[in-house]
């Protein structure tokens, strides 16, 4: 193969590492009443913001636990996209995506939000539902 060929798909594959997908990472993680925290890499530094009308509790015994199914995650940026998304929703406890098995773990209370909403979400992140499990 020519060098400088060689040199174009180097360069080429790493652009494609360093940015991702192309979504932006804003590293979030979905617990706790609806509550996001964002926590800065760099300063190691978590800050919580309230989302949507949690009414500042879960019903405990409205508490649902889903599993989806998703169709194109392939990162850390596409997790948190997921994730960010959902905890706008009211009523949402803990959130979990995993880009590798393409599933997101959601833990809701089913008196303030359903799966719907929580589907709808997901496709608002820019991911298709594959399939929904209550567990």
């Amino acid at each position: 193969m020519p060098k400088n060929i060689l040199t174009t798909l180097i360069a080429m594959a790493t652009v494609i590492l360093v940015t991702g997908c192309g979504k932006s990472d804003d590293n979030t993680e979905v617990k706790e009443t609806g509550r996001e925290v964002k926590e800065d890499k760099m300063s190691e530094t978590k800050t919580d913001v309230k989302h949507g009308d949690t009414k500042g509790t879960i019903d405990e015994s409205n508490v649902r636990n889903v599993e989806i199914k998703t169709k194109g995650m392939s990162c850390s940026h596409c997790e948190n996209s997921v994730k960010a998304e959902i905890g706008k929703l009211n009523g949402i406890k803990e959130v979990t995506a995993d880009a590798k098995t393409n599933t997101v773990r959601v833990t809701f209370d089913a008196g303030k939000t359903d799966l719907k909403a929580i589907e709808n979400a997901i496709d608002e992140a820019g991911y298709s539902v594959v399939e929904t499990v209550e567990k």
